[in-house]
């Protein structure tokens, strides 16, 4: 059975010390009117800071359209990931692209690996699946915070229902 996670309110004030500041066009009609990004530079930690920097990367991935431009996607990884997090990055690009074309579903199972590569190993055997549920719920912008954790609790149980009959 997979170890219970956790999931605390972390100090976010390290993750924010190194960023990266974006430049956001608010409108395509007036290419001046813009906005600006800060995104963390991760380079070890908590799940729960893997996380929120997830949440950043994803925020500014779909605020640039990197997905236009796969390449993109790994240049930007490279520049918001750094230390043990880029070295562990670079080995599941090479495991995922190697020397193919990027594409965005090569990037996503690029992601993917890394993302199960940074947790600690004792959050369980079948991690994708964990990572998945943490993904969906942790990840996605919940107004009301109470129905997210509910949700969260949920999900985790059925997650644990489900890996200990397979």
């Amino acid at each position: 059975m997979p170890t219970h996670i956790t999931l605390d309110r972390p100090d976010t004030k390290n993750l924010w010390e190194k960023s990266f500041k974006y430049t956001i066009n608010v409108d395509s009609n007036h290419p001046t009117d813009t906005s600006s990004l800060k995104v963390p530079i991760f380079e070890s930690g908590s799940l729960e800071l893997l996380l929120i920097w997830r949440r950043e990367f994803d925020k500014i991935r779909r605020l640039k359209d990197w997905n236009a431009t796969p390449t993109n996607l790994i240049t930007n990884s490279r520049i918001l990931l750094n230390g043990e997090a880029l070295e562990v990055f670079e080995a599941a690009f090479e495991s995922q692209i190697g020397s193919n074309n990027v594409t965005v579903v090569r990037f996503n199972n690029t992601m993917r690996e890394f993302m199960a590569s940074m947790c600690p190993t004792d959050v369980g055997e079948d991690i994708t699946n964990w990572l998945g549920i943490l993904e969906n719920l942790v990840i996605s912008k919940s107004k009301n915070s109470s129905l997210a954790s509910k949700r969260l609790i949920v999900s985790y149980h059925s997650y644990l229902r489900h890996s200990t009959q397979v």
